[in-house]
């Protein structure tokens, strides 16, 4: 049996060293390592290596590692689908400010390791902490870096928020990151207490509906959460990269993200709204549709989808 392993091991490194060069030759940096996958091609090399080293009924092997590689597919799939730290890892350098106020730092400490009531307990004892503009940027910078929502961030942040600390408009820019990165939950609560939906980091750039297109997550959500607050759908900032002033609704279909296109017109966006060219959003859309070079568009569900719902206006 070890005559017929020995070989299987030594393919086994073999073909595991291409494939982790492979993959690190053409993957970004920061997209994240996929051992999982790695491991995955790695076992599926040694089962069939050994399926055709073994004498006799070898069918019963084939079949238990058919079936081990369709459990590891699921696990991937999940793993996937959470934004598990397991299959992407984080390259970005952790946040981690500095205090002169061992009170602050202690807070910053229980708010990053979610000890809710650690953190009521210092705000009780500390409620002065509560106005401290900084110290609440860098806990919503904390929220930005999470992969998904944390619920026990969410609930000490809604606590300092009741106690009494407020949101303002210098705080815009880690309010949009927020938002662009899908936490649903973390942007409502900011906006109901006075988070700006539609403030912009320095006068005339963009504001948090345009900031969002091709976010992380849940765009279709944020979309929906920021104009029921009283974000302007319908608002119009110059890009210079476009030369002309543009709509959410425009942005999104010149840059291709099509359920944002969607989202924005079930909130109320202006399809008739016209580019720098005289054409309205809506016979853009349409023109796209026709136009022979873009048969590729054919082939994406949320494209199809838009203009079978632009015909309904």
């Amino acid at each position: 049996m070890l005559s017929k392993l020995s070989p299987a091991l030594v393919s086994l490194i073999i073909a595991g060293l291409l494939i982790f060069l492979v993959l690190f030759r053409f993957l970004p940096r920061g997209a994240g390592k996929p051992i999982t996958l790695l491991l995955a091609l790695a076992i599926a090399f040694v089962v069939f290596r050994l399926v055709f080293n073994l004498p006799g009924n070898w069918i019963k092997y084939l079949w238990l590692g058919i079936g081990l590689l369709c459990v590891a597919a699921l696990i991937v799939y999940f793993l996937a689908l959470s934004g598990s730290d397991l299959l992407y890892q984080n390259t970005r350098e952790s946040f981690n400010p500095q205090y002169d106020d061992p009170v602050l730092t202690e807070l910053y400490g229980a708010f990053h390791r979610g000890k809710v009531g650690k953190w009521k307990k210092l705000l009780q004892s500390h409620p002065d902490r509560l106005h401290h503009k900084q110290f609440l940027d860098d806990i919503l910078r904390d929220v930005v870096e999470d992969s998904k929502s944390n619920e026990r961030k969410l609930e000490a942040l809604k606590y300092m928020l009741d106690a009494g600390a407020k949101i303002d408009s210098s705080l815009c820019h880690n309010f949009t990151q927020i938002a662009y990165t899908g936490k649903v939950d973390f942007t409502e609560l900011l906006l109901q207490h006075g988070a700006d939906p539609n403030c912009a980091s320095s006068p005339g750039s963009k504001t948090p509906l345009f900031d969002i297109i091709g976010g992380l997550r849940n765009e279709e959500k944020i979309i929906e959460v920021l104009v029921r607050h009283g974000a302007d759908v319908n608002a119009k900032i110059y890009l210079e990269q476009f030369k002309e002033n543009l709509t959410p609704l425009l942005f999104a279909a010149y840059l291709g993200y099509w359920r944002c296109c969607k989202a924005f017109l079930e909130n109320g966006a202006d399809l008739n709204y016209k580019n720098k060219d005289g054409i309205s959003v809506k016979d853009y859309l349409l023109q796209m549709a026709k136009n022979p070079d873009n048969l590729e568009y054919y082939k994406t569900p949320d494209f199809l989808q838009l203009i079978e719902q632009i015909k309904q206006y």
